[in-house]
């Protein structure tokens, strides 16, 4: 369950997601795109998190992992660069949070049961069977 606590942080089970500001604009004319961001490391004024919103308007993308900084008690932290992407690192708490938000989506686990029993020739999983073509 989210807790909502100010309008630009929100903590869960999960850990800790920050509103960070003055993300590039790639495509059209605006000053900096806002997005929410999980940190990863740091503290809510400077550190290292991962994008968890699709950008409208930058050629970012969800899972790219970022650094912010520039954050104080009055102000939001701003972008501060590319770091890299988080579904590239094995292992990595990111990637097991992704791929668990992903696991559940309805395609994957409709997928999932459909694969679970393996093929009815040989028993192993979702493949093009030789056995099946003759």
């Amino acid at each position: 369950m989210l807790e909502l606590q100010i309008d630009w942080k929100h903590e869960d089970e999960k850990g800790i997601l920050l509103k960070i500001i003055n993300f590039p604009c790639t495509y059209g004319d605006f000053g900096g795109e806002s997005m929410w961001v999980r940190v990863i490391e740091g503290t809510d004024n400077d550190g290292v998190g991962f994008v968890c919103n699709d950008p409208s308007f930058s050629s970012l993308r969800y899972g790219d992992v970022i650094a912010y900084a520039g954050g104080t008690d009055d102000t939001k932290a701003h972008y501060a660069g590319l770091a890299h992407n988080v579904f590239e690192y094995e292992g990595s708490k990111q990637r097991e949070y992704l791929t668990e938000v992903a696991n559940q989506t309805p395609e994957v686990v409709h997928f999932n049961e459909l694969v679970k029993d393996g093929c009815a020739v040989c028993g192993e999983g979702a493949h093009a069977c030789e056995e099946h073509a003759s």
